[in-house]
């Protein structure tokens, strides 16, 4: 029951899984400093030999699957060694012989008759404590370059707890207050510390240490700190918590009375001393002193070279250098150095010991015979108090010393700079060309010269434009060195010119909008002043080449030429700092700002700079864009449909004709508002307008844009087209339904914006529900801050898509609307201070997507239930 609970909650490193519940606090409140050393990689398995903990305890990872005192992991081949890099038998050349997951530790607790009899069941919670130190892989199977290791503490009540209350979880490593969420009865919170695949000493930062082991007992065998699958006390938790502990309302309502020499899993009420210790009552308490524990105590030290280095003087005298690491023992691990092939006159140097300080080991070696022999590619270093030996085969190569120096320029329109670095071998009769990393301003890497021990740049230096951080030599000998780049001389980098950055030009703003942001953050410079002044008049001009199109400023706008009534808006207070709020004007145009700032000149001489920007106030220089989508009318309902999209949002009405928007007497169809996506629909049932055969409908904007000569679509039941009109609507004169229109000519007849007629119900589009994905978890304050962000696959033939944050109780908080392509994937980030004044207190919100062709078009909802965290 406990394996195949504990591969149940151990599969994935990071889990999700319903009650759900949120860690409110922690004891201690920051992970670690848990375990103290991580040991050395072993090449055949890509994990650590093994993890100590700070009272010296050593447990390697628990692999062997025949092993029983390991917890069982499943291997393709049983009776293979088990390595990452020989596959097993049962699946030759496919599969590493390697188990997905595997422990150093696993710890686990378990507790029945929690809390309160569910009615439906009729059966009382129960809860696990999993506390481990776990090997995987962070994409589950077997793959070399995924090893990772992590600390894994991990919380579960299937039920029996009142909804909405706060616990105390107290274990042998700390203590955890969790809030079940509202509508629950249980929790599941999970925390996993060292998940970056390679980075082993992440694990060392985590809670689970020291190791736990068994309270004496004359079963256990040597060598291991527990028996999986096997109930047993235990001692090693910190300050005396050998147990767990779960208190808070109701947790001991149904749990029998406490005993203490309980030899099973059975969950019991807390003993007289807890329910003391803690200021609890008996029916708020229940624990367990009982655990399954495994862990298998190092015998191996393992072995990680870390240098291996030899120098040679002129006359041929060499001497070589190795550092290792092992464990730190009593007595000490015996780590050798020696050759791998002596010639056959003898060795070139004796079998020498490295000298151990606290498991860092070094030897430094007379190899002087190595100069009639050749230099040594490789020694052998082993680590003969591991069995089987721990072999480590290493080469042998130089040291390399050097510098590396970079002389600016006498200014930065000088030309480049200079870049000199000099390298010398510990290998004095070192032949053949250094190589560095360091590209010269044509992208070709950089060879030093001189084909020595000392090698260097030529003389005069590499010419430079601008220097990297550090260069990298490698020699032929194999010996690398990373210089750190330093600079030098009397040229100075000069001092920055004023730069003004009135921001970028903003569209679309409303009339008389107030608290426009206008903002000179990008300017720089020693800036001791900044202004703001405007509005200014804006010249269009478009390049007839390129059609490129250029705003800019002329004088100041004459109040006198503003109309009776109308606004030029105003700065509000702010017109002498980096960033300015105005109220626009309230007349439709173009309206241009200028931000100057003053201060201390720069090398151009100049102690004042300006830069313009312009504010868009409605459509006014901005040519819309008329788009017809469908001209639709079904005779048995009396029904019009017209729809389509603007890029005119703002109090924008569409007003359809039958026949030409330009003819007198063409009777209106209607109107319709484009609403802030672009997109407008007149829907009309039981109109008194019918068209004749072939007849074409025409399109007039609020700002002038027109389109003209639509065929209608006349369908005899809303489905096939009747009348020989083409299905889904046609369009006269060569233009198809959603080709966009020309911008109406200055003057056009601009019809009043009449009221958006009713609509009808439309039947949802024939298109499939779209997909989301979100966050399982946001911070609260990232609803009103950063946002959510929620990626969407639009189904085929949506154009529209809606985005809603609701509450847990179908309460709409914030609805956005956006443009889109069927078949495409969108990213929308929704954001709402509103929505998170709203959520507060709340553990949960929902995000719902609903995709179509129009607002009044949408298919089906897809949601996401997000959990919020403080």
């Amino acid at each position: 029951m406990f394996l195949a609970l504990l591969f149940a909650l151990g599969a994935s490193a990071v889990a999700i899984a319903n009650p759900g519940g949120e860690i409110v606090s922690q004891t201690p409140d920051t992970p670690g400093p848990g375990l103290e050393k991580v040991g050395p990689i072993n090449p055949d398995t890509g994990f650590p030999e093994w993890y100590r903990d700070r009272k010296g305890e050593t447990l390697e990872a628990c692999l062997d699957p025949k092993d029983p005192m390991c917890v069982p992991t499943a291997v393709p081949d049983p009776n293979q060694p088990i390595s990452m890099t020989v596959p097993g038998t049962a699946a030759p050349g496919t599969k590493p012989n390697f188990p997905s997951e595997f422990f150093y530790q696993s710890a686990s607790a378990n507790i029945a008759n929690v809390g309160s009899v569910d009615q439906t069941t009729q059966k009382t919670g129960k809860m696990t404590a999993i506390m481990s130190l776990e090997g995987a892989f962070a994409n589950g199977a077997p793959k070399q370059g995924d090893q990772m290791v992590f600390a894994r503490i991990r919380m579960k009540v299937t039920s029996g707890l009142d909804s909405g209350q706060p616990y105390t979880v107290v274990y042998p490593y700390g203590e955890q207050k969790i809030q079940v969420d509202s509508a629950e009865h249980g929790f599941f919170v999970t925390e996993d510390i060292g998940l970056t695949p390679g980075s082993f000493a992440d694990a060392l930062t985590g809670r689970v240490a020291p190791f736990l082991h068994w309270t004496a007992d004359p079963v256990l065998p040597h060598g291991y700190t527990g028996i999986p699958g096997t109930n047993h006390q235990i001692e090693g938790g910190v300050g005396g918590q050998n147990y767990v502990l779960l208190i808070g309302p109701n947790a001991g309502l149904t749990a029998p009375p406490f005993d203490a020499n309980a030899s099973d899993v059975d969950s019991t009420q807390c003993d007289p001393a807890i329910l003391a210790k803690y200021k609890v009552s008996a029916t708020d308490c229940v624990m367990t002193n009982l655990f399954s524990l495994a862990g298998k105590e190092s015998t191996r030290g393992g072995l990680d070279v870390t240098s291996s280095t030899y120098s040679r003087t002129s006359a041929g005298a060499t001497t070589f250098d190795v550092q290792a690491d092992s464990k730190a023992t009593t007595p000490s691990q015996n780590v050798v150095v020696q050759e791998i092939a002596p010639p056959a006159g003898g060795p070139d140097f004796p079998i020498t010991n490295l000298i151990d300080r606290n498991g860092h080991f070094y030897a430094h070696v007379n190899a002087t015979n190595l100069a009639t022999s050749g230099a040594e590619p490789k020694v052998r270093v082993s680590n003969y108090s591991d069995a089987p030996r721990t072999v480590r085969d290493v080469q042998l190569v130089d040291s390399l010393t050097g510098t590396a120096v970079f002389t600016p320029p006498a200014s930065p329109s000088a030309g480049p700079g200079s870049m000199a670095i000099s390298v010398t071998s510990s290998d004095a009769l070192l032949s053949g060309t250094m190589h560095t990393d360091l590209a010269d301003d044509a992208g070709n890497l950089v060879d030093l010269t001189g084909g020595g021990a000392t090698q260097a740049t030529p003389a005069g230096g590499l010419a430079l434009t601008a220097p990297p951080a550090t260069v990298k030599v490698t020699s032929p000998a194999g010996g690398t060195v990373v210089l750190p780049v330093t600079m030098s001389g009397g040229n100075f980098t000069p001092a920055a010119n004023l730069h003004a950055d009135a921001g970028p030009d903003l569209p679309a703003i409303d009339p008389g909008q107030t608290g426009v942001a206008l903002s000179g953050t990008g300017s720089s410079g020693t800036i001791t002043g900044y202004k703001w002044t405007g509005p200014y008049t804006v010249t269009t001009t478009t390049d007839p080449t390129t059609h490129a199109t250029t705003k800019t400023l002329g004088a100041l706008v004459d109040p006198a030429t503003v109309a009776p009534g109308a606004s030029l808006g105003s700065f509000n207070g702010t017109d002498t700092q980096e960033t300015a709020t105005i109220t626009a004007p309230n007349t439709a145009d173009d309206y241009g700002y200028r931000l100057t700032v003053t201060g201390t000149a720069g090398p151009d001489g100049n102690a004042s700079e300006s830069d313009d920007m312009v504010l868009t106030v409605g459509a006014a220089g901005a040519a819309e864009v008329l788009t017809p989508g469908k001209q639709r009318y079904v005779p048995a309902q009396q029904r019009w449909v017209v729809d389509g999209t603007s890029t005119d949002t703002t109090n924008n009405v569409i007003t359809v004709f039958l026949g030409s928007s330009h003819s007198a007497g063409s009777p209106i169809l209607g109107t319709a508002r484009v609403d802030p996506t672009g997109t407008w629909v007149l829907d009309l049932a039981g109109s008194d307008i019918a068209p004749a055969p072939n007849q074409t409908v025409s399109l007039l904007s609020s700002n002038g844009a027109s389109a003209d000569g639509l065929l209608v679509d006349q369908r005899a039941t809303g489905g096939a087209a009747a009348g020989g009109a083409a299905a889904g609507g046609g369009a006269a004169a060569g233009r198809g339904p959603g080709a966009p229109v020309i911008p109406a000519a200055a003057g056009a007849a601009r019809p009043i914006a009449g009221a958006v007629p009713g609509v009808v119900g439309a039947a949802a589009p024939a298109v499939a529900l779209a997909r989301l994905a979100a966050p399982a978890t946001v911070r609260a304050a990232a609803i009103a801050t950063t946002g959510v962000p929620v990626n969407v696959t639009v189904p085929k033939g949506a154009t529209l898509l809606r985005v809603r944050i609701l509450t847990t109780a179908n309460k709409a908080l914030l609805t956005t609307f956006k443009k889109v392509k069927g078949g495409k994937k969108v990213k929308v980030t929704v954001r709402s201070a509103k929505a998170a004044r709203k959520l507060r207190g709340a553990k949960r919100f929902v995000v719902e997507v609903r995709a179509g062709t129009a607002k009044n078009r949408l298919g089906k909802a897809t949601r996401k239930v997000i959990r919020i965290r403080a």
